[in-house]
């Protein structure tokens, strides 16, 4: 048992130890988060850092169009794979959980989707999703060990079985616990901020924000990089959002990706 600053051991049974873990991602689903897969015949492949999905076989230079898979003269995908067994600890925390813009807009609802689910509900650990699913709530810091999503936080607040109690000691730290501002081209839907100072989050549709310099509505990425087109592509609204705002703008965003 956990108390205060150290583990004690105890003559009665605290902890159940059975491990959970989120279901294993369909085909075409992103796996970053998962590591494994529903299908036993598809195995968790690489992509590049954003993104890891699951499918039957894997080939480098393949690229997901809207007709279907396209072969390309350039390397497209990593083709590592990824499993439970082969990342440890140290890697977890690095995998970005994040949609690539070249899958279909069905994989991408998917995927987005099953991203969604991983947001913790209030009062579950935080400390590896850093989002949190409830209108309102934050993920607040306790100490090196624990972090949950709460509507407020109080340091001196501590959880017992008759509720929450205030005390004389420091309980919480309850710094703010966030996902890592997104880099240029990565989705930043979930971080709702750019690693680079110069760079904005930008809307392209309902189900892709990205970190951009700048947002033209009639520019493609293509093979070849940015393709100006005569259709509107991008909203170009930014996603960037006050405090107040942010909670029910990421809620917002993922019920759209659960009902698509």
């Amino acid at each position: 048992m956990w108390k205060e600053d150290s583990w004690v051991e105890t003559n009665e049974t605290v902890w159940d130890c059975t491990e959970i873990r989120p279901p294993c991602s369909q085909p075409g689903e992103s796996c970053a988060v998962t590591k494994c897969c529903s299908d036993p015949g598809a195995k968790c492949y690489k992509k590049n850092d954003y993104w890891f999905a699951c499918n039957q076989t894997c080939n480098p230079n393949y690229m997901w169009m809207e007709n279907g898979w396209v072969k390309t003269n350039e390397t497209v995908w990593d083709c590592e794979v990824i499993s439970i067994d082969s990342i440890d600890a140290s890697t977890d925390s690095d995998v970005s959980i994040a949609v690539d813009a070249d899958v279909s807009a069905d994989a991408a609802s998917s995927s987005d989707a099953a991203t969604a689910s991983v947001c913790s509900q209030n009062g579950e650990s935080c400390a590896l999703t850093m989002c949190c699913a409830e209108v309102g709530s934050k993920c607040y810091k306790k100490n090196d060990h624990w972090s949950s999503c709460n509507q407020t936080c109080d340091p001196n607040s501590l959880w017992t079985v008759d509720g929450w109690v205030t005390t004389n000691e420091t309980v919480w730290d309850c710094t703010e616990v966030r996902l890592p501002c997104s880099p240029n081209g990565a989705s930043c839907a979930l971080s709702q901020c750019c690693a680079d100072p110069d760079a904005k989050c930008y809307k392209k549709n309902d189900y892709w924000f990205a970190c951009n310099l700048t947002c033209d509505p009639n520019s493609m990425w293509t093979e070849d990089g940015w393709v100006r087109t005569n259709e509107a592509v991008w909203d170009c609204g930014e996603h960037i959002i006050d405090e107040s705002e942010a909670s029910q703008n990421l809620w917002d965003w993922l019920l759209n990706l659960l009902r698509r």
